[in-house]
């Protein structure tokens, strides 16, 4: 190898083999490098620093005054060596503000503070946005906020408001729904005074052009129409004597359906006749009446009929059947509580109807019930008529009460009357069969009263018992009736 050195430029060649031919080249020494040639080599050394790395191991290199240095990362950065991630959280020993690794141009990224108004977007109907405040305005609503988040007012109409209005808002206080008022004058009250007018149904009301109402028990004189007095018992009858103000009669009066109402009172000590009256005794209306003279007059206690019966019942089984229905009657047998409690009352019954009997008709009686209690009953001996048809029959009795009282006592009297037949014999069953006393159906004891809880109520009921039975063998009752006397 031959190397030509030259001072001056401190250059130096090499021979290069081409493959053909030899050839020189030239070794130039760049800055802080030096070339140096010696008789056996060449020696290529760096200037201006020394070749080993500064400081310790994991430090961060730094020209020292020509030579290599090192320092740590410290203050507001941390260095990891290993991968050469540098991080820097603080600037002057402040750690840097959420906002400042945040994407704070995205709305979402940002949950407090407070945002410029050319931030926040606009309302509209379905989304929340920015509006402008506004300054209220006297008798006025906000009644719309536009689309760039602008308000408006408006005065409201009185269509726009719901409610009643009070007397102290000008109204009435009661909603008028429907209603029309009307002042066709001038209305003028004097004085604090409350004034209350309440209608229960279509009212008109002509006043006068003078004069004065007359206040809550004000009393009208008879002159006026009235009666007089202050106060009048409800619902009763007006009467007067011809000298003196018209009174209400205490003892009678108008019913809520117009009836006429006479209150009960005991037997008057003075009676004129045509007079009439409920009898508190006798628990009737009674009439003082039977000559043109009261000195020849009796108390008559009206008498009337309490049940009827015409839905007529047969009866063809053996044993205990009733005859009674009050399928479509005219009253009822229910008796309330007290009603026999009247001593001389007669409860009269009456039933009636046809019978037809085979050839061995057996034994037949009747008995009357008060609720669950016999009082009267006819003998279980007596037998039917033998092949009877279609013969008639009918039963009247006379119940009486005796004496009242929980253990009062009734007396029974009746008779069985035979009636007519198409054909052949009429009589259908035994006249023997009538009722007397007894509480056992079938054992008659006519001498014995019966004793009972008049002050209890009870339902009335008229049973049949027959002792045979055959196709033939029938009872129809075709009514019935139930009155009462005094």
């Amino acid at each position: 190898m031959i190397i030509q050195n030259d001072e001056a430029s401190l250059k130096g060649s090499v021979p290069v083999f081409d493959g053909r031919y030899w050839q020189s080249l030239v070794l130039t020494a760049g800055s802080n490098v030096t070339v140096t040639v010696s008789a056996s080599a060449i020696t290529i050394a760096s200037s201006g620093g020394t070749g080993s790395p500064g400081g310790t191991t994991g430090q961060v290199q730094y020209n020292e005054a020509g030579a290599f240095g090192g320092f740590d990362m410290s203050g507001d950065a941390t260095l990891v060596s290993s991968t050469g991630v540098i991080t820097v959280s603080k600037t002057g020993g402040v750690a840097f503000a959420t906002s400042a690794t945040t994407d704070t141009t995205n709305a979402s990224n940002i949950s407090s503070g407070t945002l410029p108004a050319a931030q926040l977007p606009h309302p509209s109907a379905s989304t929340l946005g920015g509006i402008e405040s506004y300054v209220a305005v006297s008798h006025q609503w906000i009644n719309a906020i536009s689309n760039s988040g602008v308000p408006s007012s408006t005065q409201p109409a009185f269509t726009d408001i719901s409610g009643t209005a009070t007397g102290a808002q000008g109204g009435t206080g009661v909603a008028n729904t429907g209603s029309t008022i009307t002042i066709g004058g001038n209305v003028a009250f004097s004085g604090a005074y409350t004034f209350t007018a309440t209608l229960s149904n279509n009212t008109s009301v002509t006043f006068p052009t003078s004069g004065t109402l007359l206040g809550t028990g004000a009393a009208v004189t008879v002159a006026q129409g009235g009666t007089g007095a202050a106060t009048l018992t409800a619902n009763a009858l007006l009467v007067g004597n011809g000298t003196s103000a018209i009174a209400g009669a205490a003892d009678i009066s108008q019913g809520a359906n117009n009836q006429l109402n006479l209150a009960s009172i005991a037997t008057p000590g003075t009676q004129v006749e045509g007079d009439i009256w409920t009898d508190a005794t006798q628990k009737c209306i009674t009439l003082f009446d039977g000559s043109t003279t009261s000195a020849d007059c009796l108390n008559v206690y009206r008498s009337g009929m309490i049940f009827s019966q015409i839905t007529p019942v047969t009866v063809t089984a053996t044993g205990s059947s009733t005859l009674i229905s009050t399928t479509g009657a005219v009253g009822k047998v229910a008796l309330p509580a007290g009603f026999l409690n009247v001593a001389g009352r007669i409860l009269r019954f009456r039933i009636g109807g046809v019978g037809t009997t085979s050839g061995s008709p057996g034994n037949v009686y009747l008995f009357a019930k008060l609720g669950t209690n016999v009082i009267a009953t006819g003998p279980s001996g007596q037998g039917f008529s033998v092949s009877r048809t279609n013969c008639t029959w009918q039963l009247v009795a006379d119940i009486q009460t005796q004496s009242t009282g929980s253990s009062g006592t009734l007396n029974t009297i009746s008779a069985m009357i035979q009636g007519t037949a198409p054909s052949g014999a009429n009589a259908v069953i035994n006249t023997n069969a009538a009722l007397g006393n007894g509480t056992a159906a079938g054992t008659v004891a006519p001498q014995t009263p019966v004793t009972l809880d008049l002050t209890a109520a009870y339902t009335f009921d008229c049973q049949i018992n027959m002792s045979a039975a055959s196709s033939t063998n029938s009872i129809t009752a075709q009514y019935a009736t139930l009155e009462v006397i005094g």
